[in-house]
């Protein structure tokens, strides 16, 4: 029933965080503090965007400067960028402790992306023992924040038992959730469970 977890690139609010190859955001990070003057949050803009255009052009050394200029400012989608780069080994050596420290950052500001590949690593004991109360844990707040994969996750965690108490019902419910926004595998499990959505 369990498929092998994977990392996820998330659409946040119409924010993509880790393009697809070729493709490229041109929306505003949601995730830029609000709290911040409109010449800091412009400042802080042209960092994001001055990543995505050498993260675009295969830069990844001038990708990840502008990113950790923007992570400075505790911007959450570039430290979950970060992350995914130290976990990828792109424009870095790749490095699984380095990746969770930075997935943690973003997470920490609810940022659903970062906090289901939190998940992943706990699940997996990528970068981290593994520990799968704290998958269950992360998973759940992603989901809550109506991440499908993570609503998955949080389904799979309920019906294998993993760090939470078994319940057939909770996981029925989380991959309805999940299926109903076109999670491919929220739709398997529901049809392995002779389950309709």
């Amino acid at each position: 029933m369990f498929r092998s977890l994977s990392v996820v690139a998330v659409m946040v609010s119409g924010c993509l965080l880790f393009p697809v190859e070729g493709e490229a955001s041109t929306v505003a990070s949601p995730y830029v503090l609000t709290q911040i003057s409109p010449y800091e949050k412009q400042k802080i803009q042209g960092y994001l965007d001055k990543a995505w255009k050498y993260y675009l052009k295969k830069d990844y050394d001038n990708a990840l400067l502008w990113w950790r200029k923007a992570a400075k400012h505790n911007v959450a989608a570039a430290q979950y960028n970060i992350g995914l780069c130290y976990e990828r080994g792109t424009g870095v050596k790749a490095d699984m402790k380095k990746a969770v420290e930075w997935y943690q950052k973003a997470a920490d500001q609810n940022m659903p992306g970062a906090q289901y590949n939190l998940g992943y690593c706990y699940a997996e004991g990528k970068g981290v023992k593994q520990d799968y109360e704290k998958a269950f844990e992360w998973w759940r707040a992603a989901a809550g924040l109506g991440l499908p994969e993570a609503q998955y996750s949080v389904g799979w965690c309920y019906f294998e038992g993993r760090g939470v108490k078994q319940d057939y019902e909770e996981a029925l419910k989380w991959y309805r959730l999940a299926a109903e926004k076109g999670n491919s595998d929220a739709i398997a499990a529901l049809s392995e469970l002779g389950e309709e959505i």
